[in-house]
């Protein structure tokens, strides 16, 4: 992985694939990470969960990332489903407006955490 700066683990589950992401997302990395979901995507499972618990840094090229997957999901008949991003990552997320078009579940305050489908 680039320079280290983002390690992940790939578990499958019950209903779909999880990759949980550690790290920062930035221009050394984002294409690595694109090719990882692009595999991940084509294996076909139903549902593919970003974990972004431990995400510490995200640049436009993550974003990007995450959004042409989401897309590429949609397009297989998946779904991305991203959780637990950290609060840096969910305003980057939305100070970018990309948080609307991503499919996401634990990006608001726990009283309001509730799935948003896009």
């Amino acid at each position: 992985m680039a320079a280290q700066l983002l390690r992940w683990s790939i578990a499958p589950g019950e209903d779909g694939v999880a990759v949980a992401l550690k790290g920062e997302i930035d221009l050394s990395n984002a294409d690595e990470l694109e090719h990882l979901l692009d595999a991940v995507i084509r294996s076909g499972p139903p549902l593919v969960t970003l974990d972004l618990a431990e995400l510490t840094f995200l640049d436009s090229t993550g974003l990007k990332c995450f959004v042409n997957a989401a897309r590429r999901a949609t397009e297989a008949g998946s779904q991305l489903l991203i959780v637990n991003p950290t609060n840096m990552v969910r305003r980057v997320l939305q100070i970018s407006g990309v948080d609307a078009e991503l499919t996401r579940r634990g990006c608001e305050p726990p009283e309001r955490n509730r799935p948003v489908r896009s």
